[in-house]
Protein backbone atom coordinates (compact mmCIF):
# COMPACT_ATOMS: atom_id res chain seq x y z
CA UNK A 1 0.00 0.00 0.00
CA UNK A 2 1.70 3.18 -1.17
CA UNK A 3 1.50 6.55 1.16
CA UNK A 4 -0.65 8.22 -0.99
CA UNK A 5 -3.08 5.23 -1.09
CA UNK A 6 -2.60 5.41 3.47
CA UNK A 7 -3.31 9.15 3.39
CA UNK A 8 -6.15 9.32 1.15
CA UNK A 9 -7.81 6.71 3.35
CA UNK A 10 -6.86 8.22 6.45
CA UNK A 11 -8.74 11.59 4.84
CA UNK A 12 -11.94 9.80 3.78
CA UNK A 13 -12.36 7.64 6.55
CA UNK A 14 -12.54 10.90 8.34
CA UNK A 15 -15.24 12.56 6.02
CA UNK A 16 -17.11 9.33 5.61
CA UNK A 17 -17.72 9.40 9.43
CA UNK A 18 -18.29 12.78 9.29
CA UNK A 19 -20.61 12.49 6.73
CA UNK A 20 -22.76 9.83 8.73
CA UNK A 21 -22.65 11.36 12.06
CA UNK A 22 -23.97 14.92 11.03
CA UNK A 23 -27.55 16.25 9.62
CA UNK A 24 -27.67 20.07 8.67
CA UNK A 25 -24.31 21.61 9.78
CA UNK A 26 -22.24 24.76 8.09
CA UNK A 27 -19.37 23.88 5.90
CA UNK A 28 -17.21 25.09 8.99
CA UNK A 29 -18.56 22.77 11.25
CA UNK A 30 -18.03 19.99 8.86
CA UNK A 31 -15.03 20.56 8.07
CA UNK A 32 -13.83 21.06 11.46
CA UNK A 33 -15.17 17.89 12.45
CA UNK A 34 -13.17 16.03 9.79
CA UNK A 35 -10.19 17.59 11.02
CA UNK A 36 -11.04 16.83 14.50
CA UNK A 37 -10.80 13.03 13.40
CA UNK A 38 -8.25 13.46 11.15
CA UNK A 39 -5.69 14.64 14.33
CA UNK A 40 -6.86 12.02 16.11
CA UNK A 41 -6.05 9.26 14.04
CA UNK A 42 -2.10 11.35 13.30
CA UNK A 43 -1.49 11.66 16.83
CA UNK A 44 -2.17 7.98 17.34
CA UNK A 45 0.40 7.42 14.71
CA UNK A 46 2.61 10.08 15.98
CA UNK A 47 2.46 8.15 19.48
CA UNK A 48 3.30 4.69 17.89
CA UNK A 49 5.46 5.66 15.59
CA UNK A 50 6.80 9.00 16.30
CA UNK A 51 9.80 10.68 13.70
CA UNK A 52 8.59 7.48 11.42
CA UNK A 53 4.64 9.04 10.55
CA UNK A 54 6.27 12.30 9.73
CA UNK A 55 5.90 11.81 6.35
CA UNK A 56 2.38 10.29 6.22
CA UNK A 57 1.35 13.32 8.46
CA UNK A 58 3.12 15.66 6.34
CA UNK A 59 1.13 13.97 3.20
CA UNK A 60 -2.19 13.57 5.53
CA UNK A 61 -2.04 17.69 5.67
CA UNK A 62 -1.58 18.50 1.86
CA UNK A 63 -4.17 16.05 1.46
CA UNK A 64 -6.71 17.44 3.97
CA UNK A 65 -5.47 21.04 2.34
CA UNK A 66 -6.76 20.26 -1.07
CA UNK A 67 -10.32 18.21 0.08
CA UNK A 68 -11.17 21.56 1.93
CA UNK A 69 -10.28 23.81 -1.05
CA UNK A 70 -12.43 20.87 -3.65
CA UNK A 71 -15.14 21.20 -1.09
CA UNK A 72 -15.15 25.48 -0.53
CA UNK A 73 -15.35 25.43 -4.45
CA UNK A 74 -18.41 23.22 -4.58
CA UNK A 75 -20.52 24.40 -1.26
CA UNK A 76 -19.09 27.65 -0.29
CA UNK A 77 -19.72 29.15 3.06
CA UNK A 78 -22.92 27.76 3.49
CA UNK A 79 -24.61 24.08 4.88
CA UNK A 80 -24.07 20.76 4.09
CA UNK A 81 -26.80 17.86 4.63
CA UNK A 82 -28.77 15.44 3.54
CA UNK A 83 -30.48 16.90 0.75
CA UNK A 84 -31.40 13.71 -0.87
CA UNK A 85 -34.10 13.68 1.71
CA UNK A 86 -35.80 16.69 0.48
CA UNK A 87 -35.29 15.07 -3.40
CA UNK A 88 -32.52 17.83 -4.65
CA UNK A 89 -28.94 17.82 -4.74
CA UNK A 90 -29.06 20.94 -3.39
CA UNK A 91 -31.66 23.78 -2.17
CA UNK A 92 -32.01 27.33 -0.73
CA UNK A 93 -34.73 28.41 1.68
CA UNK A 94 -36.42 31.06 -0.09
CA UNK A 95 -37.05 33.60 3.13
CA UNK A 96 -34.00 32.96 4.87
CA UNK A 97 -32.26 32.48 1.78
CA UNK A 98 -29.90 29.94 3.63
CA UNK A 99 -28.28 27.31 1.05
CA UNK A 100 -28.06 23.29 1.82
CA UNK A 101 -25.57 21.32 -0.53
CA UNK A 102 -25.46 17.52 -0.70
CA UNK A 103 -22.63 16.25 1.81
CA UNK A 104 -22.05 14.30 -2.05
CA UNK A 105 -20.33 17.52 -2.42
CA UNK A 106 -17.81 16.73 0.78
CA UNK A 107 -16.66 13.90 -0.86
CA UNK A 108 -12.38 13.22 -1.05
CA UNK A 109 -12.77 12.83 -4.91
CA UNK A 110 -16.18 13.85 -6.14
CA UNK A 111 -17.92 12.36 -8.87
CA UNK A 112 -19.03 14.19 -12.11
CA UNK A 113 -17.43 17.76 -10.90
CA UNK A 114 -18.79 19.76 -13.23
CA UNK A 115 -22.60 18.54 -12.58
CA UNK A 116 -22.10 19.70 -8.97
CA UNK A 117 -20.04 22.99 -10.06
CA UNK A 118 -23.47 23.51 -12.18
CA UNK A 119 -25.70 22.65 -9.07
CA UNK A 120 -24.04 25.00 -7.14
CA UNK A 121 -24.48 27.89 -9.64
CA UNK A 122 -27.96 26.66 -10.37
CA UNK A 123 -28.23 27.41 -6.21
CA UNK A 124 -26.81 30.93 -5.92
CA UNK A 125 -29.11 32.13 -8.68
CA UNK A 126 -31.86 31.34 -6.03
CA UNK A 127 -29.57 32.82 -3.66
CA UNK A 128 -28.62 35.55 -5.09
CA UNK A 129 -30.58 36.81 -8.05
CA UNK A 130 -34.30 35.95 -7.02
CA UNK A 131 -36.70 37.96 -4.55
CA UNK A 132 -38.06 36.58 -1.45
CA UNK A 133 -41.73 37.20 -1.89
CA UNK A 134 -43.37 38.27 -5.03
CA UNK A 135 -46.61 40.09 -5.72
CA UNK A 136 -48.69 37.46 -8.11
CA UNK A 137 -47.74 33.55 -7.94
CA UNK A 138 -48.72 33.01 -11.84
CA UNK A 139 -48.60 35.03 -14.70
CA UNK A 140 -50.81 33.99 -18.22
CA UNK A 141 -49.85 34.17 -22.18
CA UNK A 142 -51.62 33.02 -25.21
CA UNK A 143 -49.67 30.28 -26.39
CA UNK A 144 -49.58 29.08 -30.54
CA UNK A 145 -52.75 27.13 -30.73
CA UNK A 146 -54.44 30.47 -28.82
CA UNK A 147 -55.19 28.61 -25.57
CA UNK A 148 -54.42 31.12 -22.40
CA UNK A 149 -51.92 29.26 -20.94
CA UNK A 150 -50.26 29.47 -17.12
CA UNK A 151 -47.07 29.65 -15.36
CA UNK A 152 -46.34 29.51 -11.68
CA UNK A 153 -43.54 31.88 -10.85
CA UNK A 154 -42.26 30.07 -7.91
CA UNK A 155 -41.59 27.23 -9.67
CA UNK A 156 -41.32 27.20 -13.36
CA UNK A 157 -39.59 31.02 -13.81
CA UNK A 158 -37.64 30.89 -10.86
CA UNK A 159 -36.01 27.37 -11.67
CA UNK A 160 -36.25 28.44 -15.60
CA UNK A 161 -33.58 31.22 -14.41
CA UNK A 162 -31.20 28.90 -11.93
CA UNK A 163 -31.24 26.07 -15.01
CA UNK A 164 -30.61 28.71 -17.89
CA UNK A 165 -27.67 30.84 -16.07
CA UNK A 166 -25.93 27.85 -15.97
CA UNK A 167 -26.89 26.10 -19.02
CA UNK A 168 -27.53 23.19 -17.29
CA UNK A 169 -28.90 19.88 -19.49
CA UNK A 170 -32.00 18.17 -19.91
CA UNK A 171 -29.78 15.40 -18.12
CA UNK A 172 -29.28 17.17 -14.94
CA UNK A 173 -32.70 17.63 -14.71
CA UNK A 174 -35.79 15.65 -13.28
CA UNK A 175 -38.98 15.72 -15.87
CA UNK A 176 -40.32 18.53 -13.49
CA UNK A 177 -37.87 20.37 -13.90
CA UNK A 178 -37.51 19.63 -17.64
CA UNK A 179 -41.21 20.98 -17.83
CA UNK A 180 -40.37 24.29 -15.39
CA UNK A 181 -37.51 25.51 -18.19
CA UNK A 182 -40.18 25.18 -21.38
CA UNK A 183 -42.42 26.79 -19.51
CA UNK A 184 -40.33 29.45 -18.41
CA UNK A 185 -38.67 29.65 -21.95
CA UNK A 186 -42.28 29.98 -23.49
CA UNK A 187 -42.27 33.07 -21.63
CA UNK A 188 -39.11 34.11 -21.87
CA UNK A 189 -39.50 34.18 -25.56
CA UNK A 190 -42.56 36.37 -25.65
CA UNK A 191 -41.64 39.13 -22.79
CA UNK A 192 -38.11 38.81 -23.25
CA UNK A 193 -35.61 36.95 -21.09
CA UNK A 194 -34.78 40.54 -19.09
CA UNK A 195 -38.11 41.33 -18.45
CA UNK A 196 -38.63 37.89 -16.81
CA UNK A 197 -34.92 38.39 -14.74
CA UNK A 198 -36.38 41.58 -13.52
CA UNK A 199 -39.31 40.24 -12.37
CA UNK A 200 -38.12 37.30 -10.42
CA UNK A 201 -35.14 40.00 -8.98
CA UNK A 202 -37.93 42.73 -7.93
CA UNK A 203 -40.85 40.91 -7.00
CA UNK A 204 -42.90 42.14 -9.28
CA UNK A 205 -44.88 39.87 -11.24
CA UNK A 206 -47.84 42.37 -12.78
CA UNK A 207 -45.21 44.61 -14.26
CA UNK A 208 -44.45 41.13 -16.60
CA UNK A 209 -47.80 40.25 -17.07
CA UNK A 210 -48.40 43.41 -18.58
CA UNK A 211 -45.57 42.87 -20.64
CA UNK A 212 -46.80 39.71 -21.99
CA UNK A 213 -50.41 41.16 -22.71
CA UNK A 214 -48.65 44.49 -24.34
CA UNK A 215 -46.32 42.00 -26.49
CA UNK A 216 -49.42 40.00 -27.47
CA UNK A 217 -51.59 42.84 -27.77
CA UNK A 218 -52.08 42.56 -31.61
CA UNK A 219 -52.34 38.22 -31.56
CA UNK A 220 -55.43 38.63 -28.92
CA UNK A 221 -57.28 41.15 -30.84
CA UNK A 222 -56.76 39.28 -34.02
CA UNK A 223 -58.51 36.68 -32.16
CA UNK A 224 -61.68 38.26 -31.04
CA UNK A 225 -61.81 40.13 -34.59
CA UNK A 226 -62.29 36.68 -36.12
CA UNK A 227 -65.12 35.71 -33.41
CA UNK A 228 -62.91 33.89 -31.27
CA UNK A 229 -62.89 33.95 -27.22
CA UNK A 230 -60.04 33.94 -25.42
CA UNK A 231 -60.18 30.50 -23.28
CA UNK A 232 -58.05 28.53 -21.10
CA UNK A 233 -56.80 25.10 -22.24
CA UNK A 234 -59.59 23.54 -19.64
Amino acid sequence: MSSLETEEIIVEGAIEETQEATGTVTATEFQNQVEQRVEATTSTLQNEFGDAADDLIGDVTITMSTWKQSMNDLVGPDSVGDTEEEGAAAYVERASKKKVTSKQATDLHVEDRPYWERVKEHEEVHQFDQATDYSAQTVTYMDDSNQMQEVTVVGDLTEWQAITVPDQPDSDLTTGYIEHKANGNAVAEIAGEGAVTSTLASGDVESLQRTIIEKQHDQMVELVLAGESLTDES
